[in-house]
């Protein structure tokens, strides 16, 4: 079978986004999809499952997904050489053979082993003829006679792709020693990734499969044990517990310099501002649980007056006011009456 075809150089590049952004558009969307919502399950510091983070997490993967599966490839394709030298005008011949696809152009004439096709696309009049080298071909449907010759070609080519199917699938070989780059936390993930797809893709490779999902997997267990040491261990309680009473000492200067200042001491927190540009009043236990757009629960410490005295305290590990595992400023002596620091239970 023999097909002429005459492409402008805008047509081709046309087409090439085309095939860029739409070949196998349904599977890489599921796929965007499915890996947005996996890592968006992975706690990167937050000590509680917080449905806005989770939703925040999961837009931010599914557009990083999005624009690497679908844009990047198109970007990298347009702009490299090959694509540049392209000239207005691009006459092709392409000729079916025993041993490949025959194709001259206005510049060579080459002969491409039905080995080295990779695959075959018909996309929106267009038929692409992707080769392992990552270069196409783009076929214009209006260069066939008819619907049926189309067909037979497409036919006649996915014919000789499945004959070579066990030259193709030892060409993967080379993906092997990848693996080993599994085993970097995180990172490994990404490459268990690209492993898993280039297993999947139109000729199946199973070691590829398996090294894919194990990357996966491995870094997963991972993930979860570091979460786990995170949300249900001591693991950086004493980091945090440092932290809060250094801040709850800051802000208790802060009050007595109100006090000091003002005659009594403040109703609220908030005046804190008037001796303090940024006063830490922030429960950074509160922080941990407490969603960034949340704008309407609030994170401060628990602070109440009580005419001359008040109390200060951080709600600590359980996230709970007034139970044994509350946090109170060290600065100070809390026998001293100036202090005016009380504790209160329920």
């Amino acid at each position: 079978m023999t097909i002429n075809t005459t492409l402008s150089k805008k047509e081709l590049l046309h087409a090439i986004k085309l095939f860029f952004l739409r070949k196998r558009k349904g599977r890489r969307l599921i796929n965007s999809l499915f890996f947005a919502f996996v890592l968006s399950l992975f706690s990167f510091g937050e000590k509680k499952f917080l449905w806005s983070i989770f939703a925040l997490k999961f837009t931010i993967f599914f557009v990083i997904f999005y624009i690497v599966i679908f844009y990047l490839p198109y970007v990298r394709f347009k702009n490299s050489r090959n694509t540049l030298s392209i000239s207005d005008k691009w006459d092709s011949k392409y000729e079916t053979l025993i041993g490949g696809i025959k194709v001259n152009s206005h510049k060579s004439e080459e002969l491409i082993p039905w080995y080295n096709v990779l695959d075959i696309f018909y996309i929106s009049h267009y038929i692409f003829i992707e080769l392992r080298s990552r270069k196409i071909y783009v076929i214009p449907s209006r260069f066939f006679n008819s619907i049926t010759e189309r067909e037979d070609f497409i036919r006649l080519v996915n014919n000789e792709i499945d004959s070579n199917l066990l030259i193709s699938t030892d060409s993967k070989r080379h993906l092997y020693r990848y693996g080993w780059l599994g085993l970097i936390p995180i990172f490994g993930f990404f490459v268990g990734l690209y492993l898993f797809s280039k297993g999947i893709s139109r000729h199946r490779n199973g070691i590829l499969i398996k090294m894919g999902l194990g990357c996966i997997l491995l870094n997963l267990l991972i993930c979860s044990f570091v979460f786990y040491k995170i949300r249900f261990t001591n693991f950086f309680f004493n980091d945090d517990f440092n932290i809060t009473e250094q801040q709850l000492n800051i802000v208790t200067k802060d009050i007595e310099l109100y006090n000091s200042l003002y005659g009594t001491y403040p109703d609220s927190l908030e005046e804190l501002l008037k001796v303090d540009k940024v006063p830490p009043i922030a429960d950074p236990f509160l922080q941990q649980i407490v969603s960034p757009l949340d704008t309407v629960t609030p994170i401060y410490f628990h602070y109440y007056k009580n005419g001359n005295n008040y109390i200060l305290f951080s709600v600590g590990k359980d996230h709970i006011s007034n139970t044994d595992d509350d946090i109170y400023p060290t600065i100070f002596d809390s026998t001293k009456a100036r202090t005016g620091l009380i504790k209160l239970r329920k």
